[in-house]
Formats: C-alpha cells, sequence, structure tokens
C-alpha cells in the first residue's frame, strides 16, 4: 500500500485537494505530520467527495513521532533542491531503483522538507516539470506522483493482496526465457530484457492481452527449441 505523507502543510485547501487526487488514483491512506493549518471544513470543501483520505488520515504531532512510529518502508521525499549528500533523481527512474515506494513525502509548500528530514529518506526525486515554472501546487504534485507510480506499477500499489493475486501477471519467466533460447545475453543491468519488458509496459495492457503475449511467447519457445538440436547437428 502507498502512503501519502504530508509534512507540515500549511494550507488546508492544499490538504483537501491532495485527499481528492488520492481518491482519483485509488490511493487511500493519508498521514499529516505537523500541519501548520487547522484541518477542518476547508479542507473537507476542497476534498468534496474525495473526501475518504482526509476522514481517515492518520496525524503525527512531529517528523521525529513519524519515523518512530512508521519506521518500516520505503521513503521517497519530493523535493527541487539537490545537496551534497544525495542527488536528486527522476520519480521515473528512481522507481525502477526501488521497487515497492511505500512512503511519498511531500514537504510544505514554502520551502519544503528539511534537509534532517531528506537524510532520514531513502531516495530524493523530482517530478517532471517542461514550463518556465519550477514549483507546481501542492495537490498537483501528489497527482503526478500518484498517476506516474499506478502507470509504472499498473495499479498494483493500490490493491489489496486479494486483489493483485487474481490479477493477470505479466509474463516475465517466459520473455526472458524466450531472449535466452534466441541467445541473449541477460547479465548486465540494461538488456534486451529489461527493455523489451519497460517496452510492452509503457502501455497497461488487458489481461486479455498479457495471455496472448504469454501463449506467443511460449510457442516461439517450443519451436525455437525443436530448431536448435537440428542447428547443432548440422
Amino acid at each position: 500500500m502507498v502512503n501519502v505523507i504530508l509534512v507540515r502543510t500549511q494550507f488546508p485547501e492544499n490538504i483537501g485537494f491532495v485527499s481528492r487526487s488520492m481518491q482519483n488514483m485509488g490511493a487511500e491512506r493519508l498521514v499529516l505530520v505537523d500541519p501548520q493549518c487547522v484541518v477542518g471544513e476547508r479542507a473537507t470543501a476542497t476534498a468534496a467527495s474525495g473526501s475518504a483520505p482526509l476522514k481517515n488520515h492518520i496525524f503525527y504531532k512531529s517528523w521525529k513521532e513519524f519515523t518512530e512510529r512508521e519506521p518500516h518502508g520505503n521513503r521517497l521525499a519530493f523535493t527541487c533542491r539537490s545537496g551534497q549528500f544525495r542527488p536528486v533523481n527522476d520519480f521515473e527512474i528512481a522507481l525502477k531503483e526501488m521497487s515497492s515506494p511505500t512512503h511519498l513525502i511531500f514537504g510544505p509548500e514554502n520551502n519544503g522538507l528539511s534537509n534532517e528530514e531528506l537524510l532520514d529518506c531513502h531516495l530524493l526525486c523530482s517530478l517532471p516539470i517542461f514550463g518556465p515554472i519550477a514549483s507546481m501546487n501542492l495537490s498537483h504534485a501528489v497527482m503526478l506522483a500518484l498517476f506516474i507510480l499506478a502507470r509504472e506499477k499498473h495499479a498494483s500499489a493500490f490493491q489489496s493482496p486479494e486483489k493483485t493475486e487474481t490479477s493477470t501477471p505479466f509474463p516475465n519467466l517466459a520473455l526472458r526465457k524466450w531472449l535466452e533460447v534466441l541467445g541473449y545475453d541477460l547479465s548486465g543491468q540494461t538488456n534486451a530484457y529489461s527493455v523489451l519488458r519497460q517496452l510492452f509496459q509503457t502501455t497497461i495492457p488487458t489481461p486479455k492481452q498479457l495471455v496472448v503475449l504469454e501463449k506467443v511467447l511460449q510457442q516461439n519457445i517450443r519451436k525455437l527449441s525443436e530448431i536448435k538440436p537440428h542447428c547443432h547437428g548440422n
């Protein structure tokens, strides 16, 4: 499960908009750390029909309490500031390094997370911005991050274990076996398997499409396995 962590948020309207964005994208658990505003009617008004995460939010009075009460899980912090300790990574690239980010952490609107808070996180990330304004509204940042995560992970990060088990998995083993039968070296970090897998998952395939892909790969593996002995014999 993905947790959206808002640290020292200044405006209740933004908290409400974040709650709505979370419900748009299927995320449920909202954590508020030392909010600098009253989380009341103004937050509820902007959350509108997406108020479930807001109503069920978890509250911590300080960053220290948050890290002590929730010590487990990968912490991924969003920031525009790179420091001397660790670089800021593109979020989409960071997702490939961190298989299951569980805490998406956003700082206050005025100056972001402190250096101490950033040091407590496993990865520092930035979101793609293509225009002249280098910052975005807090709720927009949360929405964009959740969209990228859902696209990269096929929304499995938001699903309960029961739903995940009944979903159609991507045929990773068949794809790898197919490339090995073709003679590809898959030992390197960037190889044919990782490139093809990313290519296939640029769009979210339907369960039916995944079944067809699995059948095609398995048929190719069988045919290639039949041909190979004859090739060696010649």
